[in-house]
């Protein structure tokens, strides 16, 4: 729930900045010709032990981790090496399934790499730094905006408490009442869980009567609050959802369920989308995905506006904010980091 200015009368600041970013990216070549992208098959493991390892590291995970208000940075180096592997063999499946780690962590969880030294100029304008507070994502995320690195809030989220039932069956706190939540969106949780009241009447304590380890966020603002309190949800049900979701996101098991689900259903679908175009590429492949995260239909229809176009990026961009595409003009808001990883990409690619 970032506040942003609204658009100016003569080009919203986000057209401004896509004006720059579109010259930065000719600089790195990213309007290139390039080889047809390959059809490779989806890896039955969709990240390699150690890579996921190095990942989840770098995210701060750890058995004990809570959901703090710090952003996530992603290592330079990391991201090189996952850069050079592709380059080195782009037909190797889990070359180009671990990409999309770039893409997740830059794009949708709109983390920073760091060192920031020697790299391009940041198209989100923030030195390479991360979002954090409440709107950037962590793969402990769980008190506000969705569940771990990719917010998971309503389908993703409804397979992932189904997951939770088939491993932990009801041995959880309050289980019954717990997967009885499966199917209500999280913002619906979250608005009801206390959020919308004056004052807010958010139950500060787990299960055990621990204070849970994040800073609280306060009213959810009247505007969210007449679209989301609505329901059979309330201040229990959100205390027991955050008891549990949190003790799932501390298993290593429910962070590869998350990050493998997030690859096979936004990462995946948009590689074999633009690699049957003989004209497709890894830039293209990018942008798609983070579309395709928000909606398959209009990641479909961006993909086909941009074909032909010199410039196949913005194009698909322009189309993610269109209503002709079924988009929203306040995605307009993601284009500069949704441009991250392509600027990233290209960057290591020339080196």
């Amino acid at each position: 729930m970032r506040s942003r200015s609204g658009p100016n009368v003569v080009m919203s600041p986000a057209r401004l900045r896509l004006v720059s970013i579109v010259l930065i990216a000719g600089c790195f070549g990213i309007s290139r010709a390039e080889a047809k992208l390959p059809d490779v098959r989806v890896p039955e493991e969709l990240i390699e032990q150690v890579t996921l390892d190095s990942f989840l590291q770098q995210g701060g995970w750890s058995p004990q981790a809570e959901d703090t208000s710090a952003p996530s940075q992603l290592q330079a180096d990391f991201v090189k090496q996952l850069v050079d592997r592709y380059t080195a063999n782009p037909s190797a499946p889990n070359t180009v399934s671990a990409l999309g780690l770039i893409t997740l962590a830059e794009s949708v969880a709109e983390w920073g790499v760091v060192p920031s030294d020697g790299l391009p100029a940041d198209p989100a304008h923030m030195a390479w730094r991360g979002v954090g507070v409440g709107d950037g994502k962590r793969l402990m995320s769980y008190s506000k905006g969705g569940v771990g690195i990719a917010h998971a809030d309503s389908g993703l989220l409804a397979d992932f408490i189904t997951y939770i039932k088939k491993r932990k069956g009801s041995s959880l706190p309050e289980a019954a009442r717990f997967y009885a939540l499966r199917g209500v969106n999280f913002d619906v949780l979250y608005a009801n869980g206390g959020h919308c009241t004056k004052p807010v009447s958010v139950i500060s304590t787990d299960l055990d009567g621990k204070p849970f380890g994040y800073k609280e966020y306060g009213y959810g603002g009247d505007k969210y609050c007449r679209k989301y309190a609505k329901g059979r949800t309330d201040s229990k049900d959100w205390q027991i959802f955050r008891h549990n979701i949190r003790l799932m996101l501390r298993e290593k098991d429910s962070q590869v369920w998350l990050i493998s689900n997030w690859l096979s259903r936004y990462w995946w679908p948009s590689y074999k989308r633009i690699a049957a175009d003989p004209n497709g590429t890894i830039a293209d492949v990018m942008i798609n995905a983070r579309i395709q995260n928000s909606a398959g239909g209009t990641a479909e229809c961006a993909w086909r506006a941009a074909k032909g176009k010199a410039d196949k990026t913005t194009a698909q961009l322009v189309a993610y904010a269109s209503e002709d595409c079924n988009g929203n003009s306040r995605h307009e808001e993601r284009w500069p980091f949704m441009r991250r990883p392509v600027a990233l990409f290209e960057f290591y690619q020339h080196r």
